[in-house]
């Protein structure tokens, strides 16, 4: 059985899904860019999701978002539902196109750990190997001088929503400053996040050349079969971490508080359904509170 999801406003996440048997079905092409942009934006906007990072590589995607209300369920049904939907029409597809399961969400426990999930995020496509630099990848993903400050406006995609649909025809998204480094100046996060980058890339081209191997290049992906998946294994069934936090201390007490919910809400769930439909649950709860209107602490 799946453990309950905890949610609370104003909560910080590194959120990751994949497609299908990682099939190259997000491939880059400006249509595709286009199609995931606005759908992200249209989404972040309903859902009233801040967005601080993105990056789409061929077969998943890595966000780094701020959930002011705990809505984070709803942003990523109708995003991954309508991805699905416009790249299916798209190539004239009608499977599915995410992996079966959920999502990766990974609650982000101090300014650290947003940080460094930010930087995994500029740096996949070079951390995958396919390019030496983030700023090589083609695809849609932001730029250290974005973080925080960079406005998108994307027109309406062709193909799926109708033309004269409830849809607009251009959606904007704006990227939202992290909150915890708030004091520090716009030019100061940026070059903050500019060294992060360069460390962490340059140690991955180490690694890259130390195992003599070589990036696939940005013209490698580009003749890739979307169809077709990495010859590389992928480990399953491995540690699905639900917190990160790089403080000790704090992530210490973070999980005994992740723990204690998860207890607290075992015992309410016994008790509602034993038939004490006045069972009150822990504050974070999402599915019973939404599906079946339970009542919730404060803390």
């Amino acid at each position: 059985m799946a453990q309950p999801r905890r949610l609370l406003d104003r909560s910080t996440y590194l959120v990751t899904r994949r497609v299908l048997g990682r099939q190259f079905r997000l491939k880059p092409s400006e249509k595709v860019n286009q199609i995931l942009l606005y759908c992200l934006a249209y989404a972040a906007d309903s859902y009233d999701i801040k967005i601080h990072a993105f990056c789409f590589l061929s077969n998943h995607y890595h966000l780094v978002l701020t959930d002011p209300y705990a809505r984070l369920p709803e942003f990523m049904g109708w995003l991954n539902k309508y991805t699905a939907k416009c790249i299916n029409a798209l190539h004239g597809d009608s499977g599915v196109l995410w992996e079966p399961g959920s999502y990766s969400s990974v609650t982000l426990g101090d300014a650290e750990a947003v940080l460094d999930k930010i930087l995994y995020t500029l740096c996949n496509p070079v951390e995958a190997e396919l390019v030496p630099r983030g700023s090589d990848w083609g695809g849609l993903r932001t730029d250290v001088s974005e973080v925080g400050c960079a406005t998108y406006e994307v027109e309406r995609p062709q193909v799926f929503f109708r033309k004269n649909g409830p849809m607009p025809k251009v959606a904007t998204l704006r990227l939202a400053r992290v909150e915890s480094f708030q004091d520090l100046s716009a030019s100061d996060f940026e070059a903050l996040l500019a060294e992060g980058v360069r460390l962490r890339e340059e140690a991955f081209r180490r690694g890259v050349k130390k195992r003599k191997r070589a990036f696939f290049g940005w013209r490698g992906v580009m003749k890739q079969n979307r169809l077709e998946s990495p010859a590389t294994y992928e480990v399953r069934r491995g540690i699905n971490p639900r917190l990160a936090c790089r403080d000790k201390w704090k992530r210490i007490e973070l999980l005994g508080t992740l723990k204690e919910f998860l207890k607290e809400y075992r015992e309410a769930l016994g008790r509602f359904l034993s038939g004490k439909r006045e069972a009150v649950f822990r504050a974070g709860t999402y599915l019973m509170r939404v599906r079946f209107g339970v009542a919730c602490s404060s803390t």
